[in-house]
């Protein structure tokens, strides 16, 4: 049997029949490897799950020849049952080695289907450090369909505003707003229009500012599915929109005449705007607010590209901004290392149709207006405020207030 996974005693030359093969042997190997465990002999279970997880690897995560429906769901089925297994035998190593491969085969799965696996493993994350490997590979992330921010996971509530799908329609909306889906200029655009939106009365909806037809007809033919995975999946929705436990706190409150005031992302010295009293501001919420800032301008005022590594560095910010707000999961030194690098690698990144410009020089964000820059005092004042935050968000990611 383990001839089939490991591929010496059987010579199949077609990839796709060896997909198959190896998930029709899938389930009683497990079961070969829970009988091990069961009298005792752990370390030839382990060896046989080994020799499984990796066949498993190699096959469920392969490009399939012509793509053929059948092979794209045994792999599916066959990484559901793998996750389950690992989950209920509490193999977090495995599981780790699994978050950081998918996301290398955003274009081998369906909306649904990766969603689901993402969804399956992103619950047993416990903090950013075990999601290291994935940098290197292009992320899914979503924008909220109610006020436009950007999160990580579909299942949950916007770790801003609080909003749930819990609806198949609402759900089906919150798959097409990803960055499987759409190009990264779309998706920032209408997440832009909604942010911008969220601040008019009445709000404006995902339904005005989307303007690419019939969201819903589009949202229903890119998301199609022929199993059970989207209904489970807006279950999982359901049962966690109750779990919003409030905006995060972005605040600050000042000892003397107790104002609550944001705090200003820009300004390592925090005053209050009352009594101008000096308030002590702890290092990760201060990173909190400038992460959540930063993200903020770069998605309302940058001209976005579609080139690989500008949605990379997006994808990157969206995690390591994720994890802070959602779960009080700082980033380590490496890999606020790593979201600096790669902004300088996209840079310079032009803003307000190519008349200003952000380059990194020596690790420190320069705003440049460039030549008949035709734009107001004003725009010119609050873009070198957010150059600003640049700098400290950059001067808080190599912190030694961070873990290495």
């Amino acid at each position: 049997m383990f001839g089939l996974f490991k591929n010496r005693n059987v010579d199949i030359k077609n990839r796709n029949n060896k997909i198959v093969l190896a998930y029709g042997a899938l389930e009683n190997g497990l079961k070969v490897v829970e009988n091990h465990w069961s009298v005792g002999n752990h370390k030839q279970g382990n060896e046989y799950l080994e020799l499984i997880f990796e066949a498993a690897l190699q096959n469920f995560l392969a490009d399939p020849q012509e793509c053929p429906e059948v092979v794209r769901q045994a792999q599916f089925e066959g990484l559901k049952i793998l996750i389950a297994f690992l989950q209920r035998h509490g193999k977090q190593g495995h599981l780790n080695k699994l978050i950081k491969k998918i996301p290398q085969c955003v274009k081998s799965f369906e909306p649904v289907q990766l969603q689901y696996l993402m969804h399956a493993i992103n619950v047993t994350m416990e903090s950013l450090q075990s999601t290291q490997g994935i940098f290197e590979h292009r992320l899914v992330y979503y924008i909220c369909q109610r006020c436009g921010k950007l999160n990580l996971i579909s299942t949950a509530p916007c770790v801003h505003c609080g909003f749930a799908a819990t609806t198949e329609r609402t759900y089906r909306r919150a798959l097409l707003l990803s960055s499987q889906i759409l190009q990264t200029p779309i998706l920032l655009e209408l997440a832009s229009g909604l942010q911008m939106g969220h601040h008019t009365t009445p709000h404006k909806s995902i339904d005005e500012v989307w303007t690419y037809g019939n969201i819903d007809q589009v949202a229903r033919e890119r998301t199609q599915s022929s199993d059970d995975s989207l209904k489970l999946l807006l279950q999982f929705s359901i049962n966690s929109a109750e779990s919003f436990a409030g905006v995060p706190n972005l605040s600050i409150k000042c000892s003397k005449c107790e104002r609550s005031q944001n705090i200003a992302t820009h300004d390592p010295v925090q005053h209050c705007l009352s009594c101008n009293n000096q308030i002590p501001t702890p290092y990760f919420r201060r990173l909190k607010a400038t992460l959540n800032e930063a993200l903020d301008v770069i998605t309302y005022y940058a001209d976005h590209r579609e080139d690989v590594a500008y949605a990379n560095f997006i994808s990157v910010f969206v995690l390591i901004m994720d994890y802070a707000l959602r779960r009080d999961k700082a980033p380590t030194r490496a890999q606020g290392r790593d979201l600096i690098d790669r902004f300088i690698f996209i840079s310079p990144l032009s803003y307000y149709s190519e008349h200003l410009e952000v380059r990194i020089e020596d690790d420190h964000a320069v705003g440049f207006l460039l030549p008949n820059c035709s734009l107001s005092e004003d725009i010119r004042e609050m873009f070198e405020r957010h150059v600003m935050t640049l700098n400290c968000l950059f001067e808080m990611l190599t912190s030694k207030e961070l873990q290495t």
